[in-house]
């Protein structure tokens, strides 16, 4: 619009609501200002919602980094509960297996002591039952074994738990 336009639209303007035409003029230097007062604006309108964006993408980090600490303290609990469960199994791992040795060496004496008499009395009858209670001993050993390789399984997996846990 021209600056002769703008003037007769304000004078009509003015007119039509009965007050008197406004104080100022609209020229040139005034509609510069205008336009530079626009870019001004923009700028900071610009500036402000940069800022924001700003503020937001630290949220938003922030925010994630929460996230992870939290889902880290929560793999640590579950890893810690693991390992109260792996130390669990394997005391009751040891339990068995010292009461198996423990069975062992009474079945081992009990065969001893009757193995004693019957070569005392010499009674053959004595002497196979003593046999047959130290052969028992032997048939045990696969089961002591078994409990003795899954008590070192158990003992690695705690090492390791144990290692992963001091690594973070």
């Amino acid at each position: 619009m021209s600056v002769e336009l703008l003037n007769a639209t304000l004078n009509t303007r003015s007119g039509m609501k009965g007050t008197a035409p406004h104080l100022f003029v609209v020229d040139k230097e005034f509609l510069r200002l205008a336009r530079l007062a626009k870019s001004s604006y923009e700028v900071a309108c610009a500036e402000k919602r940069r800022e924001k964006e700003r503020k937001n993408e630290a949220r938003k980090q922030e925010e994630e980094k929460k996230a992870a600490e939290k889902e880290k303290k929560e793999m640590m609990k579950k890893k810690k509960n693991k390992l109260i469960v792996y130390e669990k199994d394997l005391q009751e791992v040891k339990d068995e297996l010292n009461r198996k040795r423990k069975m062992k060496e009474d079945v081992f004496e009990l065969g001893n002591k009757r193995l004693r008499e019957g070569l005392k009395t010499n009674n053959m009858d004595e002497i196979r039952t003593a046999q047959h209670i130290l052969d028992s001993i032997h048939k045990m050993k696969p089961e002591e074994k078994s409990l003795d390789k899954k008590r070192e399984d158990l003992e690695k997996k705690i090492n390791q738990t144990k290692n992963k846990l001091l690594q973070n």
